[in-house]
């Protein structure tokens, strides 16, 4: 049996290098997220997706962290959201079995 997870979390290098350096929400959220290694660290998350796959055809569909970019970015939210889709189709490019 085929198993789809979708909505991941994920923030892509990029942006997540600029969550942490932009002051306010952005930064703060990145604070708060820095324990939880599979939002913002690939192979972590490659290396717990795998952990499903040995036992079940299991693929998780990746998608921008929450809150929303406007929340967390304000008026920057359009670079934000650049970074965010630029790394989320570098890695689809890059692995687009996985």
């Amino acid at each position: 049996m085929r198993f789809l997870d979708a909505f991941n979390h994920y923030f892509p290098q990029a942006m997540w290098d600029r969550m942490l350096s932009e002051e306010g929400a952005a930064r703060d959220i990145g604070k708060r997220m820095r324990n939880i290694p599979c939002i913002f660290d690939l192979p972590t998350r490659e290396r717990t997706v795998d952990l499903f796959r040995k036992d079940h055809d299991y693929q998780q569909v990746l998608s921008l962290g929450m809150p929303p970019l406007d929340i967390i970015a304000g008026d920057k939210s359009p670079e934000f959201a650049k970074l965010g889709n630029d790394g989320l189709a570098e890695l689809c490019a890059k692995d687009p079995v996985r």
